[in-house]
């Protein structure tokens, strides 16, 4: 079945940006592993957030993953 999260994770990493990407995903996990690798991450991170608000996913009615479609 096709999924508009994998689809979008397709894009980041085809776009370069994967490794930021995940950090992104998680970093409410850990906030202190996360300012620790973004302050050596500097130029990927701010490359990401650029590509990011450029790019970013798109879930719609049509592309949306539940058990049920809403409408």
């Amino acid at each position: 079945y096709p999924n508009v999260l994998f689809e979008y994770q397709h894009t980041v990493q085809q776009a370069g940006h994967l490794d930021a990407y995940n950090h992104w995903v998680i970093m409410h996990g850990d906030k202190e592993a996360f300012g620790k690798w973004q302050s050596g991450h500097k130029a990927e991170w701010d490359n990401f957030i650029k590509w990011f608000k450029a790019h970013p996913v798109k879930v719609t009615q049509q592309n949306v993953f539940t058990s049920q479609k809403a409408g």
